[in-house]
């Protein structure tokens, strides 16, 4: 039986706000979504990110490839989940960890939330900080980080890092993708977003744009993804 083949997602554009210089990632948020790549987003969303990272202030950035493909992270499948966490464990970049999960319902996105404490105390403390009568505390195993993959990665990185070890397996084993896509729900905390791979970037153009030229771009553009 032939495994199913990865899903991937075309986006020809996509925003950044701050700097295009790599060696400025981390200086003021040591830790990242993306990794060490360049974090994009639709042009629509870019305000959102904008808000959620703190970045007012920063330079807008409208990057173009008429071919640009991503991993689509939400669409993969248990198998081929299982497959990356595998390739990172032999890689020796992330350790499976058993660890205590607090679990709540979130009614704007519509989606279980949770938290990831070390000990199942510190994940009671938050059930009772939080007091949600539907709040849950459960055992769970996920991915922790190795000090290689946060050397590679050049960001703080600790428990549930399968998004971050996906970055490097595009980066590693897919080299015809860009990067990597998460196309999450809209929210106070949450849009959808990408990642461009330090040695893919210069596939893509670049040029300085202002606010309102991005949303322009983003209202004649709509309904790529």
């Amino acid at each position: 039986m032939t495994s199913r083949p990865f899903a991937t997602v075309a986006i020809p554009a996509v925003c950044h706000v701050g700097t295009l210089n790599a060696a400025d990632k981390g200086r003021e948020h040591p830790g990242s979504y993306e990794g060490h790549g360049l974090s994009v987003a639709l042009a629509e969303h870019a305000e959102h990110w904008e808000r959620i990272a703190q970045l007012g202030g920063r330079a807008w950035w409208l990057l173009r490839r008429d071919d640009g493909r991503f991993l689509d992270a939400r669409a993969l499948t248990g198998p081929q989940r299982r497959s990356i966490r595998d390739w990172g464990q032999r890689q020796g970049l992330v350790q499976r960890a058993t660890v205590w999960a607090y679990e709540r319902h979130d009614d704007e996105l519509g989606d279980t939330v949770s938290t990831l404490h070390d000990t199942k105390s510190g994940a009671l403390q938050q059930a009772d900080d939080e007091a949600d009568p539907h709040g849950r505390v459960r055992r769970t195993v996920t991915l922790r980080a190795t000090s290689r993959l946060r050397e590679r990665l050049g960001v703080r990185a600790g428990t549930d890092v399968f998004d971050l070890l996906a970055v490097c397996y595009v980066e590693d084993e897919m080299p015809g993708l860009d990067g990597v896509w998460w196309n999450d729900p809209v929210s106070w905390m949450w849009a959808p977003r990408g990642v461009i791979l330090p040695g893919r970037l210069a596939g893509w153009q670049a040029r300085q744009v202002t606010r309102r030229q991005a949303l322009e771009f983003a209202d004649a553009q709509s309904g790529w993804v």
